[in-house]
């Protein structure tokens, strides 16, 4: 955007009755100052409903089971399991500790942490 020049400004008349607002490039600066307030808010409000989103949709996911094991026997079905992801994880957390820490980190850990980066990388 260039800036005004002494020779854009005589080309102009002068009319005592407008005002500094009459100017199309002054009121497009003022939509923009109080622009900057309503993304602040529309962002505010986007973050606690994504934040809470993602905490029922975790809870839902980790408590309910989405997988089903079958001891089958000659196409017979002798016996059914379908454990939850935290039923999982316990089992892993009984069987090897360091591994339970490693999935509790890869799975629940990392989403805090990448939407940390992402709100980062949109506002610097």
């Amino acid at each position: 955007r260039r800036g005004r020049l002494v020779s854009d400004a005589s080309a102009k008349s002068y009319d005592s009755r407008t005002t500094d607002f009459d100017d199309e490039e002054s009121v497009s600066q003022m939509s923009t100052y109080h622009g900057q307030v309503a993304p602040l808010g529309r962002l505010l409000c986007g973050g606690i409903c994504a934040i809470a989103f993602i905490g029922v949709t975790m809870h839902i996911g980790t408590t309910r089971p989405f997988l089903i094991f079958e001891y089958r026997v000659s196409g017979v079905i002798m016996k059914s399991f379908a454990p939850t992801p935290v039923d999982l994880w316990y089992a892993l957390r009984d069987t090897d500790g360091f591994l339970a820490f490693f999935a509790f980190v890869t799975s629940i850990l990392t989403l805090p942490a990448w939407f940390t980066m992402l709100l980062l990388r949109n506002h610097t």
